[in-house]
């Protein structure tokens, strides 16, 4: 939101963490000018799918090829939507994302939830 406001804030780290969660999830960049218009910016076009667990089954990465559990995702998706408020005081604080993800991850008590994130961090960080 630097860019957007000329002005920093904490919060700032937040956002662009909501922004690598949602690269992760979907498994796009956030800007690509090679995708349909509406399209080039990936948090204003999938961000009224991060609210609805059809949808978001939709715009998730197809490589995890539906290998996760849903409700783990739409959680992720949750947290993503709250880390991408417009006014940085709506955004959570860095230790309410970490306690989201702690809480997230140990939910299932393991391997279905784990296999998620871990395929998430997997897709998003060998995209280099």
């Amino acid at each position: 939101m630097y860019i957007a406001t000329g002005h920093f804030c904490v919060k700032n780290d937040i956002y662009s963490f909501g922004v690598v969660l949602l690269e992760t999830l979907t498994g796009l960049q956030v800007i690509d000018q090679k995708r349909l218009k509406e399209k080039h910016n990936l948090v204003e076009w999938a961000h009224p799918s991060l609210e609805r667990r059809k949808k978001l089954k939709k715009i998730m990465d197809p490589r995890l090829e539906q290998n996760y559990p849903l409700e783990g995702a739409f959680k992720c998706a949750a947290l993503t939507l709250r880390c991408l408020e417009n006014l940085p005081k709506d955004r959570p604080s860095s230790e309410e994302v970490i306690r989201s993800l702690e809480q997230i991850y140990s939910a299932n008590k393991g391997a279905d939830l784990k296999k998620l994130l871990t395929q998430i961090w997997n897709h998003g960080s060998s995209r280099g």
